[in-house]
């Protein structure tokens, strides 16, 4: 079981922004592996994190991982909110 813990970081949010891109690449290869309950449970908490820090582009990213219903159209406004051609085109 993981937990992230999130405290006052000193206005160091980048720290808490490494780990949550790092539950959403631990997603990638649970799904990979085919451990769907855990890939899950990661981005999960990984698409939480990205909110609460509104990280446009790692959201973004958080979504196209967790691919429910309207993630891709989200992911696609947000990645056009923040200039991100490629991640965007990546959608297509």
């Amino acid at each position: 079981m993981r937990f992230l813990l999130l405290s006052d970081t000193h206005g160091k949010l980048g720290v808490i922004s490494e780990l949550a891109a790092k539950v959403r690449a631990d997603a990638v290869i649970h799904a990979e592996r085919g451990d769907d309950d855990v890939a899950r449970k990661d981005v999960h908490t990984a698409t939480e994190i990205f909110e609460k820090l509104e990280g446009l582009l790692e959201l973004g990213r958080a979504l196209v991982v967790r691919g429910d219903d309207d993630d891709h159209d989200r992911a696609r406004e947000l990645f056009k909110a923040c200039g991100a051609t490629t991640d965007s085109a990546n959608l297509n």
